[in-house]
């Protein structure tokens, strides 16, 4: 199956290889987030009770991720197989795996949706969301819950792109998509007057937009995808392979929002809309640089799944050296600006003076760290490319969750001040980086024995 707008990464120069497969990625993801942003942004300065409309979005971001981060993972799944299968030239079982994602796609998202829709007032109290944002957030987490089996569509038909090396469709399709959340969440707040229901509205519909985008690629007779309708449907081998990968890498994206849900609950119990409203811009900020790690850690897998299919071990090497260097680089720049112009950052957002100043505490405590955490996310990727998944979840639950977690429950309780609850975000990332480092040694020093058996 060549395509010209496909990437062979097993050839080449890996900085240069790597750096054309991530940009792309990159900059769909940072693009797509800071579309994302206007919700809070537009809720913020233009309706009516904004902080609480502010504080109600920002409140949803944890949970709403814990449930759908499981079906993620199946999409990562797809990309490591694919990109797998890429490398070692097997077309056929390619083709079958294709065909077994998307129907998974549609399934999943089904089932989250009335999962979420149902669910959502009840988690939110358990979450001890304040009463004066509970319905504002009950809300906005139900229409966004509804537009689940687009954000899986999307998700998995985006993974087989990359798999192959095409990286920039899916940028523009979510350029494309980010402009029409940020029109429409104009329109509905300012022209009908909606609160969190219109800029809730405005993301479901772009979230639509991508997944019909991605399908027309992919479906498209013209193209050199050539999926096929007809061939739609669940092969048991191929899904058996999506789940050992996926469901492992699921499973660590939701226990890294879990414990997000822990710190979560934790700043609702202070009960300050401000303190809320502050901590929903610093998530969001936080979610933006994110976005240049979450797509290095798309581009590990991908290259290190071609790579590893092809038997080129010593460009995974490679890889994680380059890959640490350009995050390094440009999340180091993105940090620098936000923490020297923070207050003037967070006001962008809301000018209530509280808001501007628990925001500014908080992205100062919790951006730095970042910078720390890069390469545990490097390794992470590389490690699940190679088809090792379920050892790097159990280290990030021993990494991220078990030490938030203690640490909201032994070391918060002695100095009960916000700040010190953020502190938890920088101690966990040294400890993940650490134990995904070693797991990566001992994966690569196990390989080479293999390579070299007669």
């Amino acid at each position: 199956m060549k395509n010209r707008k496909a990437m062979d990464l097993t050839q080449g120069s890996v900085p240069k290889k790597l750096l054309s497969f991530v940009i792309p990625i990159m900059l769909g993801n940072v693009l797509q987030t800071l579309y994302s942003s206007a919700d809070k942004v537009v809720v913020g300065q233009f309706a009516e009770n904004g902080d609480l409309g502010l504080a109600a979005v920002g409140s949803t971001g944890a949970i709403s991720y814990l449930i759908i981060g499981l079906f993620i993972g199946l999409g990562i799944g797809v990309n490591v197989i694919c990109a797998n299968l890429i490398g070692a030239k097997k077309q056929a079982e390619l083709r079958k795996t294709m065909h077994t994602a998307i129907p998974v796609a549609l399934i999943c998202g089904a089932v989250i949706a009335a999962v979420g829709i149902l669910a959502a007032k009840w988690v939110l109290r358990w979450m001890d969301t304040p009463s004066d944002v509970l319905n504002f957030a009950t809300q906005y987490m139900q229409i966004y819950f509804a537009s689940i089996p687009a954000v899986l569509l999307y998700n998995f038909g985006a993974g087989i792109l990359r798999a192959h090396g095409d990286t920039k469709r899916p940028m523009y399709i979510l350029m494309v998509s980010g402009l029409v959340n940020v029109v429409l969440n104009l329109v509905f707040v300012i022209c009908f007057h909606m609160n969190v229901d219109g800029v809730a509205l405005a993301t479901a519909i772009s979230q639509v937009l991508s997944a019909l985008a991605v399908l027309w690629i992919l479906f498209d007779p013209k193209d050199q995808y050539k999926m096929r309708f007809r061939e739609l449907r669940i092969h048991g081998k191929e899904l058996m392979d999506i789940i050992r990968i996926g469901v492992p890498s699921g499973l660590g994206g939701m226990v890294f929002s879990a414990s997000k849900v822990v710190i979560q609950s934790t700043i609702n119990a202070f009960d300050d809309a401000a303190l809320l409203a502050g901590q929903a811009v610093v998530a969001d900020l936080s979610g933006v640089i994110y976005q240049v790690l979450a797509a290095m850690l798309a581009g590990c897998v991908s290259f290190a799944g071609q790579c590893y299919g092809a038997k080129q071990y010593k460009r995974i090497d490679k890889l994680v050296v380059w890959g640490c260097v350009i995050c390094w680089i440009i999340m180091g720049a993105m940090i620098a600006a936000c923490t020297i112009f923070a207050e003037q950052v967070v006001s962008l957002f809301n000018a209530d003076p509280d808001v501007i100043k628990w925001g500014t505490l908080l992205m100062r405590v919790e951006l730095t760290g970042y910078l720390i955490y890069i390469p545990s996310e490097v390794f992470m990727g590389s490690s699940r490319g190679m088809k090792h998944a379920t050892m790097p979840t159990v280290l990030n639950f021993l990494g991220i969750c078990v030490t938030r977690v203690l640490w909201a429950l032994l070391i918060f309780p002695l100095y009960p001040e916000a700040w010190m609850l953020y502190l938890c975000y920088p101690v966990s990332w040294v400890i993940s980086t650490t134990l995904q480092g070693c797991y990566f040694l001992h994966i690569r020093k196990k390989i080479n024995k293999l390579a070299h058996r007669p």
